[in-house]
């Protein structure tokens, strides 16, 4: 999993670049064969236990 906090941040992402410039903060799930996957933050507490 990563978190990122506000502000401007470029992904490049299975050769698809996604922009994210806001006061939000991002939360991803890295899976080996899907990539990184944007997810909310219940799933992120989830995960994280």
């Amino acid at each position: 999993m990563l978190r990122f906090g506000h502000g401007h941040l470029n992904l490049k992402n299975n050769h698809q670049e996604q922009e994210y410039n806001d006061s939000k903060t991002r939360r991803f799930l890295y899976e080996p064969n899907k990539g990184l996957t944007l997810i909310n933050e219940a799933q992120y507490k989830e995960l994280q236990q």
